[in-house]
């Protein structure tokens, strides 16, 4: 719309009658029912800025964060079960034969709060193993023990 059309609208509608300038009664609406009053109480507002103010709900948050950083740091302290699998394989030159020898350990961890490790568990051996410093016994497996 330009400027010109602007002012025609405002000049126009300036000059429209009202219901009162045409001698009209003005309409009256009936009267409203009061409404009961509310009562507002302290506690009342106290709960409602606490359960709708932002820096309030992040403060739950951080709380939340934090029982989380425990509950973790806690189960650092657990009891895991461990089972570690080395395997070697040999190739023999002249006769090119080859075999897999190797071990299966499997135990459990037990870290404590105080900083020592206990382990428990048993070593198996896999294939033919006659590597010395394994040095397995007549039924191929070994107790692991040890605290650190």
């Amino acid at each position: 719309m330009t400027t010109l059309s602007k002012l025609a609208c405002v000049f126009i509608i300036s000059f429209v009658p009202t219901s009162q300038a045409l001698g009209e009664a003005p309409s009256q609406s009936p009267p409203s029912k009061a409404l009961p009053p509310v009562p507002l109480s302290l506690d009342k507002i106290f709960a409602r800025i606490d359960s709708s103010h932002p820096l309030l709900q992040g403060v739950g948050v951080q709380k939340l964060a934090a029982k989380g950083r425990l509950l973790r740091a806690l189960g650092a302290f657990e009891p895991s079960v461990v089972n570690d699998v080395q395997l070697e394989r040999f190739i023999n030159e002249p006769s090119d034969d080859t075999r897999t020898v190797g071990f299966n350990d499997t135990f459990l961890d037990v870290p404590h709060p105080s900083g020592f490790r206990g382990v428990a568990g048993i070593r198996r051996s896999i294939g033919n193993a006659t590597i010395p410093d394994l040095g397995f016994n007549d039924d191929d497996q070994q107790v692991l023990l040890g605290a650190f």
